[in-house]
């Protein structure tokens, strides 16, 4: 899933309010500020799964919340969490939210006067 490029994002169903996306140096984000914004992406229906976000680390004053078919997995604040340098985040999602499914809608909901994201990569995994 490649953020801010239009046919990835077209590819896995790009939904969302006040959401838009912009570039930062080699990379590319989207954040919601207000809103919120989902991608449906791929599981294995009888796997644990991980999600995978890649955030910047000098990002400050972003709290919001990780959704999973609209279930939420986890908050997620950004407040200068790894400065300068881009980190990656994996929830753990529950088995009941993936069980006999092959796609999951990730949705990402700010909370009241604060941004969802600046997300810079997502991805679903495989739990080891």
């Amino acid at each position: 899933m490649e953020i801010g490029d239009d046919t990835s994002e077209s590819k896995h169903n790009l939904q969302g309010e006040e959401t838009e996306s912009g570039p930062y140096g080699e990379r590319v984000w989207r954040h919601a500020l207000d809103g919120w914004f989902s991608y449906d992406l791929k599981v294995l229906p009888d796997e644990p799964m991980t999600l995978m976000c890649t955030y910047w680390g000098s990002d400050s004053g972003r709290t919001f919340d990780v959704l999973i078919d609209d279930k939420k997995i986890a908050t997620q604040n950004l407040d200068f969490n790894k400065p300068d340098e881009f980190f990656e985040v994996r929830y753990k999602i529950p088995p009941e939210l993936t069980s006999g499914k092959d796609k999951v809608t990730v949705k990402f909901q700010s909370h009241t006067g604060s941004y969802a994201g600046g997300v810079f990569g997502c991805v679903m995994l495989k739990e080891k």
